[in-house]
């Protein structure tokens, strides 16, 4: 038997337009400077360009957070992210259940939410403290262990519940 489950990790309506429209508004913002700084003759100009590179910069930096997909081995949940895995592990997990919607409505402590998907440390009032690595909030599965909350949402929940199960014997 294969001990590696792989899961994709789609994007939910919400991420795609919150993506969309913060590259919109990024190519905006930036076209605006640049179109400053070439008609601005001024010594000061220089500075116009300070924001022009930075808010690409930004929304790239953030682009290394995004998650792509999930893993499941024998002891951990491996969260695929831009050139490295995060590695989740399984030791001490309660349970494991498809709850939609279960991240909704949190408040973000540190990370980040919207663009690309929802990454970090966040709280609501169903979970509590959570840990997410979420990209479609209809794919939510909580993982709950005895001293903390992990959300992941990988493109066959209900599969991927029944293997984390199966591996964990839960």
């Amino acid at each position: 038997m294969d001990s590696r489950h792989i899961y994709a990790a789609p994007w939910g309506t919400s991420f795609r337009l919150w993506t969309v429209f913060s590259v919109i508004i990024c190519v905006a913002a930036v076209s605006v400077l640049i179109g400053l700084f070439v008609t601005t003759e001024e010594e000061g100009r220089w500075m116009i360009l300070l924001p022009a590179v930075a808010l690409p910069l930004s929304f790239l930096g953030m682009a290394l957070f995004m998650v792509r997909g999930y893993e499941l081995t024998h002891d951990a949940l491996l969260v695929k992210r831009p050139g490295r895995w995060t590695r989740v592990e399984l030791d001490g997990l309660v349970s494991v259940e498809v709850e939609p919607g279960a991240a909704r409505f949190s408040v973000m402590l540190f990370g980040m939410d919207g663009v690309f998907s929802r990454v970090g440390w966040f709280r609501n009032a169903r979970l509590g403290p959570h840990r997410s690595w979420v990209t479609d909030h209809r794919r939510v599965v909580v993982l709950r262990y005895q001293d903390r909350t992990v959300t992941v949402s990988p493109d066959r929940p209900e599969e991927f519940v029944a293997q984390v199960r199966q591996l964990r014997r839960l």
